[in-house]
């Protein structure tokens, strides 16, 4: 198993881990706990470009992932 630390960055924490190719991310929004999600994705590049779509879209207008 492969676990990264945790990574803050706009309003979000991301903590990801990675077991046989596979990934989880979990995000908690330090302002509103009902953002809070856990994905799965086939690879680390997959996981990264969706943290940085979530965190664009809370950055650019405030949108929901």
């Amino acid at each position: 198993m492969i676990s990264y630390p945790p990574i803050a960055r706009s309003n979000w924490v991301f903590k990801m881990s990675g077991l046989g190719g596979r990934f989880m991310v979990v995000a908690d929004h330090l302002l509103d706990p009902k953002k809070f999600f856990i994905k799965y994705f086939s690879n680390v590049d997959e996981a990264a470009t969706y943290l940085d779509y979530v965190i664009y879209k809370e950055e650019n207008n405030g949108n929901k992932y």
